[in-house]
């Protein structure tokens, strides 16, 4: 069903009978043929099936990743392969992040530099890492035949200073520190 947003709310009785005016007022539009498939969708089963299939095929990348990541990390690099979801963290050596997802974008890969998951009145020494060297990867639409430019990835990043890769692998520092 292209084109259909799903969202949730948790709102205080303050804010409910508001936000939900608003709701209805930008729903005028909604097709009820959409969600009427989306309401058969669910009550099959046919969305949970769908979650479970998702679940395990990101798990997989995630697996893999984390063995790409290990095998072939340079010095200096920070990253994070999480258990479950779909981006992996990387905070990079010495190179900031909006000039390396530049050269990746000549490579035919596409990466977001993380500055914009900070806030905007982000005060620099308040946290372990500087947002302009961290980028994040999304896995949601990698295939799985192409987790190898998770390789071509890491053969861009430059290591510049002593010292092995840090990671934190199901939440335990390992070699270091993270984020």
């Amino acid at each position: 069903m292209p084109g259909l947003r799903i969202g949730a709310a948790v709102l205080n009785n303050t804010l409910q009978e508001q936000v939900t005016n608003l709701k209805h007022l930008s729903d005028l539009n909604t097709s009820g043929l959409h969600q009427a498939a989306l309401d058969i969708f669910i009550k099959s089963g046919l969305y949970a099936k769908h979650i479970s299939k998702i679940k395990s095929a990101y798990t997989t990348k995630l697996k893999k990743a984390q063995v790409i990541f290990q095998a072939l990390s340079p010095p200096g690099l920070n990253w994070h392969v999480p258990q479950h979801g779909i981006f992996i963290w990387l905070e990079l050596p010495t190179q900031q992040a909006e000039s390396f997802s530049n050269r990746l974008k000549q490579l035919g890969i596409i990466v977001q530099s993380a500055a914009d998951c900070f806030p905007e009145d982000w005060v620099p020494g308040t946290i372990r890492v500087d947002p302009a060297k961290c980028i994040r990867l999304c896995i949601a639409e990698i295939p799985d035949d192409n987790l190898d430019s998770f390789a071509t990835i890491l053969k861009e990043v430059k290591p510049n200073y002593a010292g092995g890769s840090s990671v934190i692998i199901n939440n335990a520092p390992q070699n270091g520190h993270f984020l």
